[in-house]
């Protein structure tokens, strides 16, 4: 038999070779192996003794790993991290589904037990369109925006905006001085986004807006970029209506949370659509100050009180202007000078302002100083005050050394609309003075909260505290226990009122349900209001069992009459048949 043989050309040859070369050598590495080596390199991190500790029959529960498990779950592969940028997108088609009634065809339904304990307030407003003046909005840190359409009547219940608004983390809310339909809301919570010894702070999407008295509300575009929106407040300025939004940054999760284009005073002259950052640099560095706080004297001029950076850069400053534009600003850091020379209590931290509305010339100032121990923790060391509009500052005293131990995120003041002198502070407590600072009364005692309440019960943690206007007596105070009011003010031993029916806000850090098929009962751990049990009827301050920051919770599978409750420092309660 004949054998032929073929040959090809050589330049042929050559060219197979060539492409056989790329193509084994050049072929795209296969992503899900890169994702595989991505996982088995973090997994690798985790130390080898917890690993062993979680296994076995008779292993203890790992939150710590479930958080893990969580964070590889929801990781884009192709980013090596969670991209929390598309939570607006899909915020955006969540709203979408609703609007299309696409999640009527989920047969998993929700409902809300039902609370009368509020969770961590920071934003209150009286509503300027209703005529009885007893409408009040506001705003929780991780449960969105509310409102009352009494606050004075016990009976009259919160009802809840929007479950789906593109953020429920509202720290700010103020109405245009020209269009009371007019309102807008800040998100993102700055003063605990911070390394310390607990996580319970909210990332912000900027600002929303609502045209019609609150009904509806929609999503600023342009401030997307602003993580935490710590006020605003609007000027009428030759009738057009300025807005002036605090933006600062901060640390969540290990990761700081950079506000675009920057931290800062941003100001608006139409309507929040576009901005322009005011404020000066921080001496040194190329680097804007945060702001903490936002006030609008009766004449007019703006004073801002700033806070430190995630660096610690930039507290303890007060500006002031009367053109609120760029270049326009003077700068008050006497304090901040004196606290950065003392030997321990040296971090200027945040500034809170206070304005007098009957004595345009008078403004107070509490300051926040910090320490390492640890972390950096801060306390209310200063509070000044000026006579002569922000040109010279003079200490007035403090209600008690420790009456703001928590200043980082609980310090707050309001002044008497008739009368200067009469000044409202909070830090754990709420404080008084009816001489300016001379003598202070103590006025609630927060650790009423676990003998049922009464007249000088207040929660603790104090963040807001807001006159009624045209009102001496009538006061709201927004607190880590959500609101409360009083209807005596002026008063030297003011009586007041827990405002939380239907308040849903809690922050729940963990939860365990009841093992047993048809019973309706849990347990929660909660930031600031224990560990409550839930046995059917709506939360109250009688439903809590264990104290404090209520932390991890366990219900026995096997023997259901068990339960164990936690707080922080690793202590722990056990329950026998609830007892």
């Amino acid at each position: 038999m004949t054998q032929k043989k073929y040959y090809l050309p050589a330049g042929l040859t050559f060219s197979v070779l060539l492409i056989s070369f790329f193509i084994f050598n050049n072929s795209a590495p296969d992503p899900r192996d890169a994702y595989e080596q991505e996982l088995i390199a973090m997994y690798a991190q985790i130390p080898e003794a917890i690993i062993v500790e979680s296994e076995g029959d008779n292993r203890p529960d790992r939150p710590d790993l479930a958080a893990i498990q969580n964070y590889f779950n929801i990781m884009d592969p192709a980013l090596g991290h969670v991209p929390v940028e598309r939570l607006r997108t899909a915020w955006e088609q969540t709203r979408t589904m609703q609007e299309n009634s696409i999640r009527e065809s989920n047969a998993l339904y929700w409902q809300t037990e039902g609370s009368n304990m509020g969770g961590r307030t920071r934003a209150l407003m009286y509503d300027p369109n209703e005529l009885s003046g007893n409408k009040v909005w506001a705003g929780a840190v991780t449960g969105g925006l509310w409102y009352n359409n009494d606050i004075t009547d016990d009976q009259s219940a919160w009802v809840p905006v929007d479950d789906f608004l593109s953020n429920l983390s509202v720290s700010c809310i103020v109405s245009d001085p020209n269009n009371s339909q007019v309102f807008y809301a800040g998100t993102g919570e700055a003063e605990t986004a911070r390394v310390i010894y607990r996580e319970s702070s909210g990332v912000g999407m900027g600002i929303l807006k609502s045209s019609d008295g609150g009904a509806s509300w929609d999503y600023l575009l342009s401030t997307e970029s602003f993580k935490y929106v710590t006020d605003i407040q609007i000027r009428d300025e030759d009738g057009i209506s300025v807005i002036y939004a605090g933006v600062a940054s901060g640390i969540y999760k290990g990761v700081t949370h950079q506000s675009e284009p920057a931290n800062g005073l941003f100001r608006s002259v139409d309507g929040g659509q576009n901005w322009e950052q005011v404020l000066p640099l921080i001496p040194g560095l190329d680097e804007t100050y945060a702001v903490s706080d936002i006030k609008i004297q009766g004449d007019g001029r703006i004073y801002v009180g700033s806070m430190e950076t995630p660096e610690l850069e930039g507290g303890a400053t007060i500006f002031y202007s009367d053109e609120g534009t760029t270049g326009t600003w003077t700068t008050y850091e006497d304090v901040k000078t004196l606290i950065e020379n003392q030997t321990t209590e040296n971090i200027p931290g945040r500034v809170i302002l206070a304005i007098a509305p009957s004595d345009t010339a008078v403004v107070y100032a509490l300051f926040a100083v910090g320490y390492e121990n640890g972390f950096v923790y801060y306390k209310g060391r200063y509070i000044y005050r000026t006579n002569d509009n922000g040109q010279t500052w003079q200490q007035v005293n403090l209600p008690d050394y420790d009456y703001a131990t928590l200043a980082w995120h609980a310090l707050i003041g309001g002044v008497d609309p008739i009368d200067a002198d009469h000044l409202y502070v909070g830090g754990l407590d709420v404080w008084s003075t009816m001489n300016g600072g001379a003598s202070w009364a103590h006025q609630s005692d927060w650790a009423l909260m676990y003998y049922g309440g009464g007249d000088d019960y207040v929660h603790a943690d104090q963040h807001v505290q807001l006159y009624k206007d045209g009102s001496v007596d009538e006061m709201l105070f927004g607190s880590d226990g959500g609101v409360f009011y009083t209807a005596n003010a002026s008063s030297s031993n003011p009586v007041f009122e827990e405002k939380n029916k239907n308040f849903s806000t809690l922050q729940f850090y963990t939860c365990a349900i009841s093992p047993v098929a048809g019973d309706n009962r849990y347990i929660g751990g909660l930031q600031d209001n224990g560990t409550l049990f839930f046995q059917g009827n709506p939360l109250d301050i009688n439903d809590m069992i264990d104290g404090g920051d209520g932390a991890g919770c366990f219900w026995d599978v096997d023997e259901p009459e068990i339960f164990i409750t936690s707080v922080y420092y690793n202590r722990y309660t056990v329950f026998l048949n609830g007892n």
